[in-house]
């Protein structure tokens, strides 16, 4: 993966740096018109290959938001303790300024990074 395949991916995550769960699901089930052929999406997915996440997949039978579904299979493939949190950060948030703020204590994961 390269940082253009990063910057091209871009469009799939959210406002606060993160893979955006709703875009990707969208994506996957034809509710976003062609994407396989969408440089963008293509890119995304090199991202989540990357980074180990290209086996999640969505359960439309159930309640449970797609963020929730996402997030907990990331938790299950990483296994990542709150302790090592930061270290992983870099796999998860992709704008430097959330990081920092993420990195400082004083991010509202509620809020826009802006």
């Amino acid at each position: 993966m390269t940082s253009d395949d990063l910057a091209r991916a871009r469009p799939y995550f959210d406002d606060n740096g993160l893979p955006s769960p709703t875009l990707y699901n969208g994506a996957l089930k034809g509710h976003l018109g062609d994407v396989e052929s969408d440089p963008a999406f293509t890119s995304f997915k090199k991202v989540l290959q990357w980074a180990g996440l290209e086996s999640i997949h969505f359960r439309d039978n159930t309640a449970e938001p797609k963020e929730e579904q996402f997030w907990r299979q990331v938790d299950r493939i990483y296994d990542i303790k709150e302790e090592d949190l930061l270290e992983h950060l870099p796999l998860f948030v992709s704008d430097s300024r959330s990081r920092a703020k993420i990195e400082a204590g004083s991010y509202k994961f509620n809020e826009s990074s802006t």
